[in-house]
C-alpha cells in the first residue's frame, strides 16, 4: 500500500513540477529556506531541554548549522512546489486512490521540498523512484530535511502544550539523531 501510495504522489509531483506557467509566485532559494529554519529553531530551541540532554541539544544544534545547510545548498533548480506536503495534506480514499489538498504554501522551491514530509522510508523511496530517483531528488537534503522538520514540529508542539504528539516527535528525533 504504501508504494503504490508513494507511487502515485511521485508521478502527482513530476507533473506538478513541469507547470511553467505559474504566474507572479514567490520563488524562495534553499538558502533562503534554511536561514528561515534556522531561526524557527533558534527562537525556541530552549524548549528541548525538557526532552533532551545538554549533549543531545549540541548534536541537533550542530545539524542545523553545519549539516542542513550543507544538504541544502546549491540543491537543485526552482520549481513550483506544494510547500508543505506531509500526511495531513495527503488523502486516500478506500481503493487507494491519492490526493493532495492545501496549497497554501505553494511557491518555487528546490525539487526535493516536497519530498521533506513524508518521513515514512518507504513511501518516500517510492515516491522518488516515481519521480525519477536520486538523479532529480537529493535524497540527502530530503532526508536531512525531514529530520529538521521533526524536530521543528517537536517545538511546536512543546510551544502550543500538544503533549500527544510530543512522545511521538521525541521518539522519532532520538532513533534518528541518536539511533
Amino acid at each position: 500500500q504504501k508504494v503504490d501510495i508513494g507511487t502515485q504522489l511521485g508521478k502527482f509531483f513530476e507533473q506538478l513540477h513541469s507547470i511553467k506557467d505559474y504566474g507572479d509566485i514567490k520563488a524562495e532559494t534553499p538558502m533562503e529556506q534554511v536561514e528561515e529554519y534556522q531561526d524557527m529553531y533558534q527562537k525556541d530551541k530552549g524548549l528541548l531541554g525538557v526532552y533532551f540532554t545538554e549533549s543531545e541539544r549540541m548534536l541537533i544544534d550542530r545539524f542545523f548549522t553545519e549539516e542542513v545547510p550543507k544538504c541544502m545548498a546549491g540543491s537543485g533548480e526552482l520549481v513550483f512546489c506544494h510547500g508543505d506536503l506531509d500526511y495531513n495534506n495527503t488523502l486516500v480514499d478506500d481503493k487507494n486512490q491519492v490526493g493532495v489538498i492545501d496549497f497554501g504554501d505553494a511557491k518555487l522551491y528546490d525539487r526535493a521540498q516536497d519530498f521533506r514530509g513524508m518521513d515514512d522510508e518507504t513511501l518516500r523511496e517510492a515516491m522518488m523512484k516515481a519521480y525519477g530517483g536520486s538523479a532529480v531528488i537529493n535524497k540527502a537534503a530530503a532526508e536531512a530535511t525531514s529530520k529538521m522538520i521533526d524536530v521543528l514540529n517537536l517545538l511546536y508542539c512543546i510551544g502550543n502544550r500538544n503533549a500527544a504528539e510530543e512522545t511521538g516527535y521525541v521518539q522519532r528525533i532520538r532513533a534518528r539523531f541518536f539511533g
